[in-house]
């Protein structure tokens, strides 16, 4: 298994079973290793590569050099690598786009209403979950190593939770003094909710500690509530809202249902909820009251996901495909909303279905005018603007080029 550590310092591990023992083998830039019967362990590297290095699980030990075997696999910033190897040898891996590896190829960009992109200089190369400060100048973001804030006036990339747990979707407090974020305090520990100055003065707070995974996702308008997105393995993901009692933090159910509702985010004024349901089969943005969660309405036709208000509450953002939407709505009573309509089209990183949590990748700047995305250079889209698409590759009878290229 791989150690804990950044993207570039995770080391192969072993563990003896019968005693316990754990053993750093001391190999690095290790990523989702695994062990074949040709006697290797096969894992991928930061270069974009997969790797292979002979291991004798007898003695628990490698007995060889590690060694390119394929020199071109698809390794995420986040360091999954994108290969999967048959019991009779035939390998399909993803091959990294033109420009290089995952792990360099993400940039964040600010996109204009015509479509329009600034790549901004920030560095780190693996972005998820990026949202803006309420003035405009920062960004927060889950980078490889942690959450951080990119200081668009002095180029500073400040860490705000790091370390070797999981951490996943900022968001800015209301004023933009804090950021808030989940992450997993250690092994076999969910997902809770923390909270930290965006200047890092002060030590991380942990909000809450729940069972399952939870993720805190917006304030009220005073931030005395949170609206919570909670996943349990009998339910799916379902909506909470808190309230303060005394010392405590009370959890009530603000939507719970057979289906998944995800991704909300509350509005401007703090009266309404913007999420995602598969009610209907199909991932669909929907309206709702708050604190409370009557009168739903509709927002997007024929599909939709990613919701984020417009920062005057005139309208509901939300993606479809390569495309971002626009729905023009009316908040006095009764709640009402037009027909949305496309505001620009592109390639930009989604979080996929099988990366949880689902949560929105992009954002509206405080001016209304553009947005902040993630960009895939080289990617393009599939057919009918669809997904961008990766080149897949299959090998068959693979273990002879494995034992041809490694000499054994």
């Amino acid at each position: 298994f791989q150690g804990v550590g950044d993207f570039d310092d995770r080391n192969l591990m072993v563990v003896d079973i019968a005693t316990r023992e754990v053993t750093d083998l001391g190999i690095g830039n290790v990523n989702n290793p695994k062990y074949i019967q040709t006697g290797h362990v096969l894992y991928g590297h930061g270069d974009q590569a997969l790797m292979a290095v002979p291991f004798d699980p007898g003695i628990l030990e490698t007995t060889g050099d590690p060694t390119t075997v394929l020199p071109e696999v698809l390794v995420f910033g986040g360091g999954a690598t994108q290969f999967a190897v048959s019991q009779t040898g035939t390998v399909v891996y993803a091959v990294p786009s033109q420009t290089g590896g995952s792990s360099e190829a993400g940039l964040l960009v600010i996109v204009d209403e015509m479509g329009e992109e600034t790549a901004l200089p920030a560095s780190g190369g693996f972005f998820l979950h990026p949202r803006i400060s309420p003035n405009g100048r920062q960004i927060a973001y889950t980078g490889a190593a942690g959450i951080f804030v990119y200081d668009l006036d002095t180029g500073e990339n400040l860490s705000v939770y790091g370390g070797g747990t999981n951490r996943s979707s900022p968001w800015w407090s209301r004023d933009g003094e804090y950021v808030y974020f989940s992450a997993s305090t250690g092994a076999g520990t969910s997902y809770d909710g923390f909270r930290r100055r965006a200047d890092a003065s002060e030590p991380a707070e942990q909000l809450f500690r729940r069972p399952e995974q939870n993720f805190p996702l917006a304030s009220s308008l005073d931030e005395d509530r949170l609206l919570v997105m909670e996943r349990t393995n009998d339910r799916g993901w379902d909506l909470l809202v808190t309230r303060e009692v005394g010392d405590s933090l009370v959890f009530d159910e603000y939507l719970r249902a057979d289906w998944d509702e995800t991704m909300a985010t509350i509005s401007p004024d703090g009266e309404m909820v913007a999420y995602v349901s598969n009610e209907s089969g199909n991932t669909v943005v929907y309206v709702r009251r708050f604190p409370g969660a009557e009168g739903r309405v509709r927002i997007s036709g024929d599909g939709g996901t990613e919701p984020q208000w417009a920062p005057d509450g005139s309208a509901v953002y939300y993606r479809n495909g390569s495309s971002l939407m626009r729905a023009a709505v009316r908040p006095e009573q009764p709640f009402s909303v037009e027909t949305p309509e496309e505001v620009i089209s592109g390639v930009w990183s989604r979080v996929p279905p099988a990366f949880p949590p689902p949560r929105t990748n992009w954002d509206v700047a405080p001016d209304g005018d553009s947005f902040l995305f993630i960009s895939q250079p080289g990617a393009t889209l599939g057919e009918g603007g669809g997904q961008p698409v990766i080149t897949l590759e299959i090998v068959v009878n693979w273990f002879e080029e494995l034992r041809s290229r490694i000499g054994n």
